[in-house]
């Protein structure tokens, strides 16, 4: 017997599509500036989609949400060590996602992600 799949909520499946859109456009913009391909964004399911490097697919950062926490969470590949980033979404305020009692707007929160893909080892 297979479990069901229950889809997300509206407002959940909005933020969903927001941090989507939002890490498309960044990745699009970062192969543009690099004039080559260089990073590619791979969807897994309706919450879950990976960032890699299209030279080295272990160079990635693999993004889930949970609807039912609400929460984010971003673990890098093996190419890059240890990285773990969870972020609560506050569903009252779309955008707003917290780590421990630091809140960031998506865009920060993304940022964050996203450097540690460039920038591993700082």
């Amino acid at each position: 017997m297979s479990a069901a799949t229950v889809p997300i909520k509206p407002e959940m499946s909005g933020f969903w599509r927001d941090f989507q859109w939002e890490l498309e456009n960044r990745i699009r913009e970062a192969n543009a500036v690099a004039g080559q391909m260089i990073w590619q964004v791979v969807i897994h399911g309706e919450t879950s989609l990976s960032i890699s490097r299209l030279d080295c697919p272990d160079d990635r950062m693999d993004c889930v949400f949970d609807p039912d926490k609400p929460l984010l969470v971003c673990t890098s590949g093996p190419g890059i060590p240890g990285a773990c980033f969870a972020f609560e979404w506050k569903s009252g305020e779309p955008g707003i996602l917290c780590r421990g009692s630091v809140e960031f707007t998506l865009t920060e929160a993304l940022g964050l992600v996203l450097d540690e893909l460039v920038w591993p080892d700082e």
